[in-house]
């Protein structure tokens, strides 16, 4: 046998001063060796692997380069969009900066070039925000620094890809930028806490006069593009909602309804300890003989509004349900007595 790392080849002599499994010139044991060589290979080719696929996550999103091309999606959206690499013509990038996300965009071959801010960017399904929710980074710009590096190393990868030059990251700024950054920031905190306490003063008051006014504009008669649904409460509840599953069944339909309004208006949110929802009975119109879920949600002097149509036999037991599927979905949606 020839020794995998000294190359020393036995002779039935050594066998007489050595094991077998042993090397009497360099004295590693022979099968040990091999295992930490194959072990070293599988950890270089995993490595590899690794360097060719890049995963970052943003703040209503994420984004995931393979070797194949760029896969995003977007809170929400059911399915990712998947661009090829010959399919992307350019990347459009803004960083971060204090309490102000960027964002990175995907040009493909048949869309224009991007000329919007962040606030358009987070409706545009081939970009995705991201930045920090941390309010250190109004006093630091370090922060930011290593969020857009990030990104920024992202954004040439594909660049590479697509066959086109890297853009420098600057990590440092220039004096005078950071003197503008800082004085923009302390401003923007100052503003920020102004802002903020109007908008407790003025939510405490509303909460004490027009409570029922909200509540009463955010359940009328469901309406859509057709015809008016006509809706009558319930006198029972369906079977569905007895059991332990259910608790998890209505949790299933909070998810629903926020990734909803996530996607189409993000003022919308249905996050909520409280469950404050009633199943509805249809006598006439589209959904005539079938039971609706309508929940409601108060946040922050605001009331969210849905109503999500089951998409499971509510008149069985919610225990063979599975929980993290597709069980509901949302017909109608309102913030504030406005459909979205």
């Amino acid at each position: 046998m020839k020794c995998p790392k000294c190359r020393y080849e036995r002779t039935p002599e050594d066998d007489k001063v050595t094991q077998q499994t042993e090397c009497p010139a360099c004295g590693i044991i022979y099968t040990r060796y091999i295992q930490l060589i194959e072990k070293k290979r599988k950890t270089a080719e995993a490595a590899k692997k690794a360097a060719k696929t890049r995963t970052l996550k943003g703040r209503i999103g994420q984004i995931y380069l393979n070797e194949n091309g760029v896969e995003l999606t977007k809170n929400g959206n059911e399915e990712p969009r998947r661009f090829t690499f010959s399919q992307i013509k350019d990347i459009q990038f803004e960083k971060c900066s204090g309490a102000i996300s960027g964002f990175l965009r995907i040009q493909d071959i048949d869309t224009p070039a991007y000329k919007g801010g962040v606030f358009k960017a987070t409706y545009d399904d081939n970009a995705i925000v991201f930045g920090t929710a941390n309010p250190k980074a109004l006093f630091s710009s370090s922060i930011c620094d290593e969020i857009n590096k990030e990104w920024s190393e992202l954004r040439n990868s594909i660049l590479v890809k697509i066959g086109k030059k890297p853009i420098e990251f600057a990590d440092k700024d220039t004096a005078s930028d950071r003197d503008e950054k800082a004085k923009f920031n302390y401003k923007y905190a100052g503003i920020a806490a102004l802002l903020i306490f109007i908008a407790v003063v003025f939510i405490s008051i509303r909460e004490k006069n027009s409570a029922s006014y909200r509540i009463a504009r955010s359940t009328p008669s469901i309406t859509d593009k057709k015809e008016t649904i006509p809706v009558s409460s319930s006198s029972y509840d369906p079977k569905c909602t007895e059991g332990k599953k259910w608790k998890y069944v209505i949790n299933n339909a909070y998810r629903t309804a926020d990734e909803y309004a996530t996607s189409r208006n993000p003022s919308s949110t249905f996050i909520s300890v409280q469950r404050n929802y009633q199943f509805i009975e249809q006598f006439g119109g589209e959904f005539q003989g079938k039971h609706l879920l309508m929940i409601t949600n108060e946040h922050g002097g605001n009331v969210s509004f849905a109503i999500l149509l089951p998409m499971f036999d509510v008149n069985m037991s919610s225990e063979g349900l599975n929980d993290e599927g597709y069980l509901w979905r949302v017909v109608s949606a309102k913030l504030n007595g406005r459909s979205y």
